[in-house]
């Protein structure tokens, strides 16, 4: 789960900000255009973002059916989902340095596309925590390993290694 927050706030890094979409800035503009302040603005624009689209009660459950997925029986996933599930959500507290931008990419995608793939994400993130089940985490139907959308696909075609972990920062 962190680590799609860290992809997500990490490919903000590079976006900039307007009252457009989640980033906030014009949709056509290229993200290798973006200067360090439209990236900086983006950046906390989607961390506003995300938490307004992803409530505590979807995180939490998107983490607990995280936990499950690495057991090897129904009962198993079920006791580590439910037993997560009873606890608080734990959460980080905010990194005060998440959103420190740099000036290299070579990304080409339009801030259009790039928040398409965001919202394809969030999308994603919470279609998992819907549809989690122990048995289908168990058969081998749910994992982590999912390929990513049209939107997202398309991004990284005309961003290379902008989804690598770590990438951004």
């Amino acid at each position: 789960m962190r680590n799609l927050i860290r992809i997500i706030l990490g490919a903000a890094l590079l976006v900039p900000t307007v009252a457009c979409g989640p980033t906030g800035l014009s949709g056509g503009k290229q993200l290798n255009e973006l200067d360090a302040d439209d990236r900086q603005k983006a950046c906390e624009n989607l961390e506003d973002y995300y938490a307004k689209e992803i409530d505590e009660d979807t995180e939490h459950r998107f983490a607990c059916a995280f936990v499950a997925l690495f057991t090897t029986s129904v009962d198993e996933c079920e006791v580590a989902y439910e037993g997560c599930l009873s606890q608080p959500l734990m959460t980080e507290e905010t990194d005060e340095n998440a959103c420190e931008v740099t000036d290299e990419t070579n990304c080409t995608a339009t801030v259009a596309e790039y928040e398409d793939c965001v919202d394809e994400q969030i999308a994603d993130l919470r279609d998992f925590a819907d549809s989690f089940s122990c048995q289908a985490a168990v058969n081998g139907e749910i994992t982590l390993d999912a390929e990513p959308g049209p939107a997202c696909k398309a991004v990284a075609e005309k961003c290379p290694g902008f989804f690598d972990e770590g990438a951004g920062s």
